[in-house]
């Protein structure tokens, strides 16, 4: 039974890996090109307001995050989705008592789910803004190189640019300490008072 099973979800796992993995990068190029292609004919007043590398940064990076979402969380999700439904129907069979005290557990992991989204999200949406203004600075200097050079604005750009790629690191390790936190002791914690619960 539990080789079966086991059996069972590594198959639907590397076949859903498969199908989100071949799903993201068709969306993906095609957004990259629809995108391009909008780009094309966009009026000069776009690109005057716009930096380059904010430009950039949106048809790479931004559409690589909806790549990662298609092929990784969302995959992940599913797949998890059918393990949780296969072992409540086995602990069902198994013992009703010992599942309902199981399930006592649920709400708890939903609010710390809950919780780590609200956070994560704003940690994620400023590190983003960060990489796109890091793209811009880079795009930016790289453009007017001969002007910064002949008014020996060198100094300056480095500064301005070790500032904002601070912020960056600052903000990526804000989302590594959220994962750290919420995801494994927290999940963690969770699965030992539940093992507690059932031992007693």
């Amino acid at each position: 039974g539990y080789y079966g099973m086991y059996l069972i979800q590594s198959v639907v796992q590397y076949l859903g890996n498969l199908f989100f993995a071949r799903v993201s990068y068709s969306i993906v190029r095609d957004i990259r090109r629809d995108a391009f292609a909008k780009m094309q004919v966009l009026g000069m007043a776009y690109f005057d307001k716009t930096p380059a590398g904010s430009i950039v940064s949106r048809i790479t990076n931004d559409t690589e995050a909806i790549s990662d979402m298609f092929s990784g969380i969302l995959s992940s999700f599913i797949s998890a989705i059918f393990i949780f439904s296969v072992t409540l129907y086995t602990m069902l069979l198994l013992d009703v008592t010992l599942t309902s005290l199981v399930v006592i557990f649920l709400p708890f992991i939903v609010i710390l789910v809950n919780l780590y989204r609200k956070k994560s999200v704003q940690v994620i949406d400023k590190t983003r803004s960060l990489l796109s203004d890091i793209n811009s600075k880079l795009a930016e200097s790289i453009e007017g190189i001969r002007i910064i050079q002949a008014f020996g604005q060198e100094d300056r750009l480095k500064d301005e640019f070790e500032v904002i790629n601070q912020e960056h690191v600052r903000y990526a390790n804000k989302s590594v300490a959220l994962d750290s936190i919420f995801l494994r002791p927290a999940m963690s914690l969770l699965k030992l008072l539940a093992y507690a619960v059932l031992m007693a």
